[in-house]
């Protein structure tokens, strides 16, 4: 009996063992999965544009935003706002889309720490902000802005739109991380802030956790403020099937917008959390009834 005891118990010490070098193993690919790309990285993608893809900079505070964009500064702007961990290309397929980026000027950026974009992470919503408010001033179309965000791009959006709310038409958010209640620390916040994982996740994760650590916090002080966007034109996009942002955040967006007589929500009950690759259409769809309400 004594013997089975010893083996039991080295055998769940191995067991550990290799579920933690698995751990391992796997945020150290992070390094790899996560190494920035190109616009040469989708060179084919854009071969059906009217307007090429061209790289820009914009200074914030000692750092380079960096940030892609499809079609001359005099058409409408729609603005994309990636998530956590992402970059520019996580919304790529709205630049290749013709139907849009025919009629539309469209930018992609890489937020503070992502991409190609300097820095290692912000934690203050108003300073994410303001980092990329810089492209709004871009825009030479004489009409306003239409801000698409994804998941934690979503509370960036939204103080992009109560800091500067006459740059901004309209929001197309999609499965948007903006309810304190339902973002608190997840098991692998806790876990990125110990040294050895921290060490090995490469900087877009590192730079994800950062500004994840304090979202619960950063969305109590938004919250106040929504008020503020009851006659902002609202799509809110999410799916009952979504493990990372639950989907009890729409009747929190619901709840605030009781008065936005322009708010919208499109909801699938099969759709999950990656919806600008797994519903792209969807998304797709939203943009054009903005951008068409914008042109006529």
């Amino acid at each position: 009996m004594k013997f089975k005891k010893v083996i039991r118990k080295i055998f769940s010490l191995w067991t550990l063992a290799i579920l933690f070098g698995l751990l391992l193993l796997l945020l150290a690919s992070t390094r790899l999965m996560m190494q920035p790309k190109t616009i040469a990285d989708y060179k084919d993608l854009f071969d059906n544009n009217k307007y090429p893809p061209k790289s820009f900079y914009t200074d914030y505070n000692g750092h380079k935003i960096h940030y892609v964009s499809v079609g001359p500064d005099t058409l409408p702007l729609i603005f994309l706002i990636h998530g956590s961990p992402g970059s520019w290309d996580a919304m790529k397929e709205f630049m290749v889309d013709t139907s849009i980026s025919n009629h539309a000027r469209v930018v992609s950026v890489d937020r503070l720490g992502f991409g190609f974009t300097g820095g290692s992470g912000e934690e203050d919503l108003k300073i994410q902000a303001k980092a990329i408010a810089g492209i709004l001033k871009t825009n030479k179309s004489g009409k306003k802005a239409i801000v698409v965000s994804h998941s934690y791009g979503g509370p960036v959006a939204a103080q992009l739109a109560l800091d500067y709310p006459n740059q901004i038409e309209s929001m197309v958010m999609a499965a948007p991380a903006i309810s304190a209640k339902h973002q608190p620390r997840k098991w692998y916040n806790y876990a990125g802030k110990f040294f050895l994982f921290r060490w090995i996740m490469s900087p877009a994760f590192q730079a994800s956790n950062k500004e994840m650590w304090p979202l619960q916090e950063q969305l109590t002080i938004q919250e106040k403020r929504w008020g503020e966007l009851t006659s902002m034109p609202l799509t809110i996009i999410h799916g009952e099937k979504d493990m990372l942002v639950p989907f009890e955040t729409v009747a929190f967006l619901r709840e605030k917008m009781t008065n936005n007589p322009n708010y919208k929500e499109v909801i699938e009950k099969d759709m999950n959390h990656f919806i600008p690759w797994s519903h792209t259409e969807l998304m797709t769809k939203e943009i054009k009834l903005q951008l068409n309400k914008l042109l006529n």
